[in-house]
């Protein structure tokens, strides 16, 4: 047997009314939660981003300034160069003038 509800049907439809606005309550409290995550979320994968390029930055910034020592060294390499063959080419022209006193011989003295 079916028991027989003592309310009235203005009142049921309160009460499915009631019920009807809770659950959209309940709804509405757990789509606030999820746009709260999801805004977290995005709040944190901006930080890594940021992040990111800090450190792509610092990269960029690290290569350029080891591209620029490097580049510094090819030059004082250029430099030791001329100036060992300037080197040779005064050793040249000594030993072309006078090849004992080059030697370390003075004649002036062995005479």
């Amino acid at each position: 047997m079916v028991k027989k509800s003592k309310l009235t049907v203005p009142e049921v439809v309160v009460v499915v009314a009631v019920e009807v606005v809770s659950v959209a309550a309940e709804e509405e409290v757990a789509i606030e939660e999820t746009a709260t995550e999801a805004m977290e979320a995005a709040v944190e994968v901006a930080a890594i981003e940021e992040a990111a390029v800090a450190a792509m930055a610092e990269t960029a910034t690290e290569a350029t300034v080891a591209a620029e020592a490097a580049e510094a060294m090819v030059a004082a390499v250029g430099v030791a160069a001329a100036m060992a063959e300037t080197a040779t080419e005064a050793m040249e022209a000594a030993m072309i003038r006078d090849p004992i006193k080059f030697l370390g011989y003075d004649r002036k003295q062995t005479l």
